[in-house]
């Protein structure tokens, strides 16, 4: 009975050190998620129809969320829907940047200055999660490949214990 319940209480740590391996990505998704979040509320505070933008922007970061919490049910080391978010906030950071050339900025970004101090500030936002974005399908693909140092410490684990 004891030593069920120790090698229960192995298997369990084992499993939170492999969920952990995803920790930066899900605290990258909170970010992402809730700066969306508080984009949509500013946008829609003003009545903006610009607002659908951070909405499918929220609602693709589901994908994500829901993944990572099978994850946790069911460790494995591929999240195809978080590489897809990833992709998909990448490329709306750029086309955001490119808005910033354009009249659309006004509608989008009306809480910053509209001068070039206020767009060259949200143009290094922008910056900020493209780099984000960058890492974190980085950090995807070596978790995907097994070359992650979470991986090896888990695999140690895995070795002490003798399971």
């Amino acid at each position: 009975m004891e030593e069920s319940v120790e090698l229960n209480k192995k298997k369990l740590s084992l499993k939170v050190m492999s969920y952990n391996r995803f920790l930066m990505i899900r605290y990258t998704t909170a970010v992402f998620f809730f700066s969306n979040l508080y984009w949509m509320v500013f946008l829609l505070y003003q009545k903006s129809s610009g607002f659908i933008i951070p909405l499918l922007l929220l609602g693709s970061s589901l994908l994500p969320i829901i993944e990572q919490i099978k994850l946790y049910r069911e460790p494995t080391s591929n999240a195809p829907l978080t590489k897809i978010y990833y992709k998909i906030q990448l490329g709306a950071n750029f086309v955001l940047i490119t808005t910033s050339f354009t009249p659309i900025f006004k509608e989008l970004f009306f809480f910053m200055n509209q001068d070039k101090g206020g767009k060259l500030s949200a143009i290094f936002i922008l910056l900020v999660g493209v780099i984000l974005s960058l890492i974190m399908l980085q950090r995807l693909t070596k978790i995907q490949q097994n070359q992650d140092k979470q991986y090896d410490r888990v695999k140690k684990y895995e070795k002490l214990l003798g399971i």
